[in-house]
């Protein structure tokens, strides 16, 4: 394989693979998170077992009230979670993106340092 092919690869398939490879990261982590069904369902209620059928009507409001508010602090957290993992991987994305093309002069560049001198 000669350098011609290496760098065409490098500069072409190469890099719209990188990214395609962040469209796909990003949307298996928008797909994991799923933050439309958990703003749908933010104040819904958190693993109600219903075995609270009998008692007076202030009791099942309580337990339904506690029960809404741990659903809705879990699932701002999660929606919390997935926001910077969104953020994480378009930023990671497009670092890589930019540093893709420039990869193949590190060896030149190693060189040049190794060669002054110069300790990084």
């Amino acid at each position: 394989m000669s350098i011609i092919a290496i760098l065409s690869w490098w500069y072409g398939g190469g890099w719209i693979s990188r990214i395609d490879l962040g469209r796909k990261r990003l949307v298996s982590t928008l797909d994991f998170f799923s933050i439309d069904q958990l703003l749908g369902s933010l104040f819904a209620p958190f693993r109600q077992n219903g075995t609270l059928t009998g008692g007076s009507w202030l009791m099942r409001l309580g337990d339904q009230l506690v029960s809404r508010a741990i659903g809705g602090v879990i699932r701002i957290g999660m929606v919390i979670a997935g926001l910077l993992s969104i953020l994480f991987w378009i930023i990671w994305t497009i670092i890589e993106i930019i540093i893709w093309p420039l990869i193949p002069f590190f060896p030149i560049l190693g060189a040049v340092v190794w060669k002054v001198g110069w300790v990084i």
